[in-house]
């Protein structure tokens, strides 16, 4: 009587984009986190964690990128793994599951990273 929810693959098509652009994200994502955590990310207005704090000195966006590369880093590596998972062509459902939770474990983490920067400003600045 009713269509079993969820039996159908996701799309090749769907995957076919998704994949890549999740895969690059998370490599972009990691790259941003590495390169901050080894002071290699100069100050600027295009890629990092960009507030008015840490745009204000090259010390400010050194304490911060330091502080916040294990939170980007796993950030990207969730990114990274979600673009995997996508591979094994999951339902239609869980194939919203996965991008859904792995799109907020990426933001959280992206998140812990902004708070750990301000965290490490503040103690820097006092």
């Amino acid at each position: 009587m009713f269509a079993q929810a969820g039996s159908d693959p996701m799309p090749w098509s769907t995957i076919a984009v998704l994949s890549p652009l999740l895969g690059l994200a998370g490599l972009v994502i990691g790259w941003i986190g590495i390169a901050g955590g080894r002071g290699r990310l100069n100050r600027n207005h295009i890629v990092g964690i960009r507030t008015r704090r840490t745009l204000a000195s090259e010390e400010a966006w050194e304490v911060a990128h330091r502080a916040g590369a294990r939170h980007m880093i796993a950030s990207g590596a969730v990114t990274i793994a979600t673009a995997i998972a996508l591979l094994f062509r999951p339902s239609n459902s869980a194939g919203q599951i996965i991008v859904g939770s792995g799109m907020a474990l990426m933001l959280g983490f992206v998140i812990a990273s902004v708070v750990a920067a301000s965290r490490a400003m503040t103690r820097v600045e006092t």
